[in-house]
């Protein structure tokens, strides 16, 4: 009803305007002041967006009125408060996950097996993020677009510290044996390794992370380098597939081409973004559209029963290729609002498909599996887990 009596006044004041011309110079610059006035009044009565609308309806129509200018800094000043601490929850809901994570990860880096550090873990570290990111956060207001990038700093430096670790083998074990006069050697690896790179990347991740948050990050710019950096990963487990002489690359091989493409993409997107200044829309719309390329693909491989190794990579990141093309060149120009300011979904899978579409942060979820106890009696234990696909509708 007040948005209807605003209006209501407006076409009353249009009119006025329209009935005596010999004033309507004078009455152009008072009806855009009086509309500023109601902007102002509107905004400080919580109808923000509504406000912002009527600002950009005096700068469009009134552009050669002196309050036309006014207008538009109170609207870029509107714009910059309400970007200002936008992704205040996602950076709390991204520390708490991540402070339950390393609740259940340090212990398994330190080789507990008992449930109580499991226990103090999951109360300290969930509790530790959500006190850590609401007092950060209130220190220093952060946008969507900085929590994107310091989710994906956390994300992508625990992943890294990850396949250094398993390329380099830093700290595995080698057994040798000695039978039949042959020298016969294996390395093992302790539970402890993984999870300790792990914790290590990810405290980096944080280090990183928290240096993007005062940094100024359109959220386009963040989406477009995150999801090029994943499907650099992508590229670069099929190309170890691909360069393989049998089609059947070691683990070494094939974390060390990941690393490599991946971290190939990260760098390329990050001046590409700064260049082109995508929208999340937008960038999201290739994504969904180099998944259907590669779903296109693997539905080639399962018609024509492909069953060379190669082929059955090589097609599907084809199609993943031609599709993430297809994508740019059909979005050239019907790119989103860059206003809009949404990023991936907090704990979400890699593939999201349905509503908002695209390639997400699969953080890790804490999660009990049934085990079976030295005494031979069902138990559980702890573990991790992570969302793969996942179809919102």
């Amino acid at each position: 009803m007040r948005v209807r009596g605003f209006a209501l006044g407006v076409a009353a004041i249009l009119v006025s305007a329209a009935v005596n011309p010999a004033r309507a110079q004078v009455t152009r610059a008072d009806t855009a002041a009086v509309l500023v006035q109601a902007a102002r009044r509107l905004a400080a009565e919580g109808e923000r967006d509504v406000a912002a609308n009527l600002l950009r309806y005096i700068i469009r129509w009134y552009g050669d009125t002196p309050i036309a200018q006014q207008a538009a800094r109170e609207l870029a000043g509107a714009d910059r408060a309400r970007a200002a601490g936008s992704g205040r929850t996602g950076f709390v809901v991204t520390n708490t996950l991540f402070g339950a994570w390393l609740g259940i990860a340090v212990p398994l880096a330190f080789g507990a097996d008992d449930p109580p550090p499991f226990g103090v873990g999951l109360i300290a570290g969930p509790a530790a993020g959500l006190l850590g990111s609401l007092a950060y956060t209130k220190s220093y207001p952060i946008t969507s677009g900085q929590t994107a990038a310091y989710r994906w700093s956390v994300v992508w430096l625990s992943w890294q510290a990850f396949l250094l670790r398993e390329i380099t083998g830093i700290g595995s074990e080698e057994f040798c044996n000695d039978f039949e006069g042959q020298r016969y050697c294996y390395s093992d690896t302790p539970t402890e390794a993984p999870f300790a790179a792990l914790v290590v990347g990810g405290a980096a991740g944080i280090g990183a992370g928290l240096v993007l948050t005062r940094m100024n990050l359109p959220a386009g710019d963040v989406a477009l380098v995150q999801d090029a950096s994943a499907w650099g990963t992508g590229f670069g487990a099929a190309l170890s597939v691909l360069s393989s002489t049998d089609g059947n690359p070691d683990d070494v091989a094939v974390f060390g081409w990941m690393a490599a493409v991946g971290n190939g993409f990260l760098l390329g997107a990050i001046p590409l973004a700064r260049a082109w200044r995508p929208s999340v829309g937008r960038v999201r719309l290739i994504t969904l559209s180099g998944i259907a390329g590669g779903l296109v693909g693997l539905g080639i491989d399962l018609i024509a029963e492909v069953d060379d190794e190669k082929a059955a990579f090589g097609i599907p990141t084809l199609g993943a290729a031609v599709g993430l093309a297809t994508g740019i060149a059909l979005t050239a120009r019907r790119d989103v609002s860059r206003a809009e300011t949404p990023v991936p979904a907090e704990g979400g899978a890699l593939l999201q498909l349905g509503r908002d579409p695209g390639i997400g942060v699969p953080l890790p979820e804490a999660r009990v599996l049934p085990a079976i106890k030295p005494d031979g009696r069902l138990g559980h234990r702890p573990a991790l887990g992570f969302r793969i696909a996942e179809f919102r509708f």
